[in-house]
Order: C-alpha cells, then structure tokens, then sequence
C-alpha cells in the first residue's frame, strides 16, 4: 500500500509542477503579446523605432520579465522586417476589406499571428493548436469583441428547427410535418432515444442565437430531409415581435413566409450547381431573414456530402 501511495504522490507532484509551467508559460507568452501588440501600435501611431516604442510600451505595461521581453522584441524586429509583405498577405485574405481598416491593436495583431504562424514556420502546414493558443491570448489582450471584426465564426443550424425537452417552441409542430421530419432526419436522442420536437426554420430564433455567440456565417445541415415537400415554411417574425424573446417564448405566434418545395432528391449533390433552384431560393430566404451567410450546406450524413454556396 506504501508504495501504491508514493507513486500516486509522485504522480501528483509531477502534475502539479506541470500544470505550474503551463501557467508560467502562458503568463510569459501573454505578457509577450501584450508588449508586442501595443510596441506595434506605438510605432505606427508615432512613428517611433522599435526600440523606444518597446521601451516605452515596458514602462507602460509595467513588464519585468525579462524573456517576455526579449520574445516581444524578437516579434516586433522580424514582423517589422517582412511588413510590406505581411501587408500583402493579409489584404489578400481580407479581400475586400484590408488591414489599414482596423483599428492598430488588430492591425498589429494580424502582423504578428501572420508572422508567427507562417513565416517563422516556413509556410509550412500551419500547426492549428498553436494558432488557435495565439488567439485566445489576442481575446483575452485585445477582447473577444474587438477581435470579432476579423475573425470567422461560423454558426450550425438545421434546416428546419427541433428541440429537445421542454421550453418555448414557437415553430413545433405536432402534426404530420413534424413526423416527417423526426422520421426523416432521425430526429431521436441518441442515448434515450427519445423523440425531438421538430417544426419550421425559426430566422428570429436564430438570429437569437448568432447575436448571443457572435457567428456571422453558418453551415446549414440536413437540407435534404426537407426533399418531397409542396412547400417550405419559414418563421420570420412573430405576431407580439419582430425578434425572439426567451423570456415570453411560449406565447409568440409566429408569421410565415412560404417558398415552393423541391422533389429532387439532392443526397448526391456536392456543388452549387447540383441543387435544384427552389432548394437554392430557400436557403437565400434564410439567409435574408437571419442576416447571415449561409457558406455551406449539409445534404446527407457522410462525411463529403457538404455543397459550398
């Protein structure tokens, strides 16, 4: 039993002291960004050199570390070294938009995640662990909201709108469209089986829901359930309001917009121009009534059956 309790000691201790390093690291790396990120906004807002804004930005900051330091300013020498082509870089990936758009705090935080993730790597494939940690530092330097202007948050809705247990549902319906849809789309829990509540699209709803988690994009899943039907409804307001309020949803009725249905079966579609024209003019109803772009749909469970629009 003594040596079962000293090795689970042992395997404490060494978890803890990794743990301790992980959060030493961070906290380096975070002051690093944070030095690096305001010494380039310093530069471009005074046109100061590198090593006064760094100068100025650790005395700003209050920074002691001294490899925090020494990481920010190896940062700022080689993005400000290769700018004019980062530049370029980024103003063909924002395309229409471009970098002198933002304001400096993003403008240097592109520079630098461009430089990090790319170049110091040689172009090559880009390591999205660390892509994605260099990020989470920018939200939490420069906040998530701020950082909302450049990044690409893509939201996942059905084509239709199901529930599981109970709340409001403005949309379900208990009739023969509902069990169409439960049945075609296998809309039961998988560990209880239990059945979904299904009905309509809700465009308020999922306005709701993009505002609540910042998505502006959306892939749309399971487009080929609504195969077979005269009509496709869609909800986009509610006779009490224009928009979705959790607080009173079991009282809102909602209007309804119809577009023509499609019989064509579009299991087997994998581009735009495989879906049927009624198929294409409801996910433009949706796209106009939720204010998001709808940049992929899903038409099967396969891992390939997806359509870029």
């Amino acid at each position: 039993m003594r040596r079962y309790a000293k090795i689970s000691y042992l395997t404490k201790t060494v978890n803890d002291l990794n743990c301790l390093v992980w959060r030493v690291k961070r906290k380096l790396l975070k002051e690093a960004w944070m030095l690096a990120i305001e010494t380039l906004s310093w530069m471009e807002m005074r046109k100061l050199s590198e090593r006064l804004a760094l100068a100025k930005t650790i005395k700003q900051l209050n920074i002691k570390d001294s490899n925090a330091v020494r990481f920010a300013h190896r940062l700022v020498c080689e993005t400000v070294r290769r700018r004019n082509f980062i530049d370029k870089f980024i103003n063909n990936v924002l395309k229409p938009d471009a970098i002198g758009e933002f304001n400096l705090g993003v403008q240097a935080f592109l520079r630098l995640y461009v430089y990090q993730t790319r170049i110091a790597k040689n172009w090559a494939e880009v390591d999205v662990e660390k892509a994605e940690n260099i990020t989470q530092l920018a939200r939490s330097i420069l906040g998530w909201k701020t950082l909302q202007e450049v990044e690409r948050v893509l939201g996942v809705a059905k084509a239709y709108t199901t529930r599981v247990g109970q709340g409001p549902f403005p949309t379900e319906d208990s009739g023969q469209l509902g069990k169409m849809l439960r049945d075609s789309g296998a809309e039961f829990g998988s560990t209880t089986g239990r059945p979904r509540r299904c009905g309509p699209f809700d465009a308020p709803l999922v306005r709701y829901a993009a505002r609540i988690n910042g998505a502006n994009e959306m892939v749309l899943t399971k487009l080929d359930v609504l195969s077979g039907l005269d009509k496709i409804r869609i909800a986009v307001g509610y006779k009490q309001s224009k928009e979705f309020d959790p607080f009173v949803g079991e009282d809102l009725e909602p209007e309804y917009l119809a577009v023509p249905g499609f019989e064509t079966d579009i299991s087997g579609a994998r581009e735009r121009k495989d879906l049927p024209g009624a198929a294409i003019d409801y996910v433009k109803l949706i796209e106009e009534h939720t204010g998001l772009v709808v940049s992929y749909v899903s038409v099967g469970p396969e891992r390939d059956a997806v359509v870029k629009m």
